[in-house]
């Protein structure tokens, strides 16, 4: 994908984040952390078809 800027190019992975409040718009950016700093992660989220194959990678490990 290309957004105009050279040194940026390809972009892999596009995130918008929708957050009601505070509290979970820092959730939400504390997620992201975790899951780009996993390696492996990061490659399931780039090859995931159909977009359902995400939302494992974001649940929350401490969630039922």
């Amino acid at each position: 994908m290309d957004f105009g800027n050279k040194d940026n190019v390809p972009v892999s992975v596009v995130i918008s984040l929708g957050a009601i409040d505070n509290y979970l718009h820092s959730k939400a950016l504390s997620t992201l952390v975790n899951l780009f700093n996993d390696k492996e992660k990061v490659e399931i989220l780039r090859n995931a078809n159909p977009a359902e194959d995400i939302l494992p990678l974001l649940k929350d490990k401490n969630e039922d």
